[in-house]
């Protein structure tokens, strides 16, 4: 995840398909949260919530750093956030302390994982990151991932302080394909930023 996904030169396409936990062709903190689940032996449909799993995410400007803060609806074992950088920036995570935390920056993008080694949840459902010297990040340029105690995706509304701007999926998203290879039919899973005849 730190260095690239399902892109990183680092690993052999072997090694890539095996990161990839979910089957999803993308490598993320839902893998990581799978992987966690195996070693620990617990059934992911065992751990899974039943419908949508849903948050709400602040941008705060505070001095120079920047503020994302979790206000979750439901309990959550892992975050990712990554963003377009000129340098490293310092993330840290206010309370938590039970959560393991590792970032690291490549090619000009900040990534950062914040997980639970023992598949615990965050505390309170909630949670605070602080980007030192993050302030004049786009906050639209900032990717927020969350993940469930099963490695189910959150879906997130995005408020700048406390205006609401985005709700829902940021940008069109092919999701899955299921069955596939598929005969006579398929059901195709998509998000779309906004409303509209499709």
């Amino acid at each position: 995840v730190l260095t690239g996904g399902i892109s990183s030169p680092d690993f052999t396409d072997c090694e890539l398909t095996d990161g990839d936990t979910d089957g999803n062709g993308v490598i993320n903190i839902l893998d990581i949260i799978n992987v966690i689940n195996l070693i620990l032996g617990l059934d992911r449909d065992a751990v899974a919530t039943t419908g949508p799993a849903r948050s709400d995410v602040r941008f705060i400007s505070s001095n120079n750093d920047l503020i994302v803060e979790i206000d979750s609806k439901r309990d959550f074992s892992g975050v990712q956030l990554s963003f377009p950088a000129d340098m490293e920036l310092p993330i840290s995570l206010k309370d938590n302390s039970h959560v393991t935390q590792m970032s690291n920056y490549n090619d000009g993008i900040m990534i950062y994982v914040a997980y639970t080694l023992l598949n615990d949840s965050f505390d309170s459902r909630k949670a605070q990151f602080i980007i030192e010297d993050g302030a004049l990040i786009d906050i639209n340029d900032i990717f927020v991932m969350m993940g469930t105690e099963s490695g189910q995706e959150f879906e997130l509304s995005r408020y700048e302080s406390d205006e609401l701007y985005q709700m829902g999926p940021y940008t069109f998203n092919l999701q899955n394909v299921y069955p596939n290879p598929f005969n006579p039919s398929t059901d195709v899973t998509f998000s779309l930023p906004r409303d509209g005849h499709v």
